[in-house]
């Protein structure tokens, strides 16, 4: 009889999910097809380090259970690699899993992670940091890193909304300069620049492009300047709606832009989300890596 193929799973039991708590449920939903060894999180675990073992110890899948900031730091291990990433939507946002249309039951998402197949997809780097979703300065990422965990629990997704709302009344705007991979210089006015390789409709400010491709070697670039909290919503409605029927933006206050590798400053300096978590601050830059790591979707 042939070995089951070991599925190591990283679990996070602090992202917002609730009641996802025992390694025997988290298990039992992908299933006895395979060895799967359960490790839950601890504070101080070096999640990088821990997918690396797992790799060592034999598995073929290691499969990230938390949110988009616990996937992406499980995936920062895999890239390169031909050990494949299995996504249990646990967090608060899910947008990695929602992007790649996965379901977030946790049984359907462990379904997926037992009979799914590879989605070869591109990723990023910003310095020693891996980015699967996007790279953002100004006001959305301020609303996801100020968020508290507390709220988060409590409101799930809605409590960014919430946060943005408070943020907005005082985020000033700023200049930023985008210095893109064909040699031109691209100076701006904005209140939020993201940078994504991967994101859901929702993600309302990285929607300024008619798609975001995770698997086109390229980067989407969207800068988003704001006159007011009517102008903010009426936008945010209009990238949205734009996002759902593949349409690229279309107001005077959205710029987008696609390049392999950019460097992006401003002034005043910027706090820097990179999926969902604060790695540091403005100047950066981001370069595509193509076709660097594989999922497993629907």
């Amino acid at each position: 009889m042939a070995e089951r193929p070991i599925v190591v799973v990283l679990h996070n039991p602090k992202s917002g999910k609730a009641g996802v708590d025992d390694d025997s449920t988290i298990a039992a939903a992908i299933g006895d097809r395979h060895d799967v060894r359960v490790q839950t999180l601890g504070d101080d675990d070096d999640i990088p380090a821990l997918a690396r073992a797992a790799i060592e110890s034999g598995a073929r899948t290691v499969v990230a259970g938390g949110g988009d900031g616990t996937v992406s730091a499980v995936a920062s291990a895999l890239i390169g690699t031909d050990v494949a990433l299995g996504i249990l939507p646990l967090g608060t946002s899910n947008s990695i899993a929602d992007a790649l249309g996965l379901p977030l039951a946790l049984a359907a998402a462990g379904e997926v992670i037992a009979t799914g197949h590879r989605r070869t997809i591109d990723t990023a780097r910003i310095g020693d940091t891996a980015m699967l979703l996007m790279a953002t300065i100004g006001l959305h990422a301020r609303a996801i890193t100020e968020a508290t965990p507390e709220a988060k629990a409590r409101l799930g997704v809605i409590a960014y909304v919430g946060k943005a709302l408070e943020v907005l009344r005082d985020q000033e705007p700023f200049a930023v300069t985008l210095e893109l991979d064909d040699g031109a210089t691209v100076r701006l006015v904005a209140h939020a620049v993201t940078v994504a390789n991967l994101v859901p409709p929702r993600s309302v400010l990285a929607q300024g492009p008619p798609t975001v491709e995770p698997d086109d070697g390229l980067l989407d670039v969207t800068v988003v300047a704001f006159s007011g909290t009517f102008d903010a919503l009426a936008t945010s409605v209009h990238l949205y709606t734009h996002a759902l029927a593949g349409l690229p933006a279309e107001r005077e206050n959205v710029a987008f832009f696609r390049a392999s590798r950019l460097t992006i400053s401003a002034d005043p300096v910027q706090p820097l989300m990179v999926d969902g978590e604060h790695v540091g601050t403005s100047p950066f830059t981001i370069e595509c890596r193509p076709k660097s790591l594989d999922v497993l979707v629907p």
